[in-house]
């Protein structure tokens, strides 16, 4: 299931209407595409600002509504193209 990415307040209604209540951190660009890397929610996990998670036979597992609450509240970077 692909949670589509409209606008911010759609973007998370939506999601956590559609997605799963819990999944693995790897399905999390296929849930989530151009919205997050699986590399920076395993760089947060590692540094104890990710998600809650549990380890279930050594994979992460993400539940929904916890994941959703920490993307939404996590710092904004914005990247700005060189002129």
């Amino acid at each position: 299931m692909q949670c589509d990415k409209t606008s911010a307040p759609d973007f998370f209604e939506t999601a956590r209407r559609e997605c799963p209540t819990h999944f693995g951190v790897t399905a999390v660009p296929r849930l989530f595409p151009d919205t997050i890397a699986v590399g920076t929610v395993h760089n947060a996990i590692s540094n104890g600002t990710g998600p809650v998670h549990r380890k279930i036979n050594g994979r992460i597992v993400l539940e929904r509504d916890s994941f959703l609450d920490w993307l939404q509240n996590r710092p904004r970077i914005i990247r700005r193209n060189k002129a």
